[in-house]
């Protein structure tokens, strides 16, 4: 399967390297520069399973959503990719609640309609 996978820090380096190492699966990673050394470290350490460059790259916004509705989930394009760093302070939150808090894995945030 290919994978398309914003940024490629902590997060985004841990995921896209277990889904190529552990199910093989071929990632891209959408990075602001991709010619970066961290960046390219990354990519060579996944061999050929791994590539990178900006989001406009990517160009697979509409089979991006595409995939997700197919796997049942309702999907809000949230911008540019500038905007990701808006959702780590969620994710920070998460991982306070979830594991430093005691609330556990199973709970999620949402967007609420009215």
């Amino acid at each position: 399967m290919n994978l398309a996978i914003i940024g490629a820090g902590s997060v985004g380096g841990t995921l896209g390297t277990a889904w190529a190492q552990k199910a093989g699966h071929e990632i891209f990673f959408g990075v602001r520069n991709p010619q970066s050394e961290k960046v390219q470290a990354l990519v060579r350490s996944l061999g050929g399973k791994a590539r990178a460059g900006t989001a406009a790259d990517a160009a697979a916004k509409p089979k991006v959503i595409a995939l997700l509705a197919a796997l049942g989930f309702e999907v809000i394009d949230a911008g540019p990719l500038r905007n990701a760093r808006l959702l780590e302070v969620h994710a920070m939150l998460w991982i306070e609640l979830a594991l430093k808090r005691g609330l556990g894995r199973d709970f999620a945030f949402a967007i609420l309609r009215r």
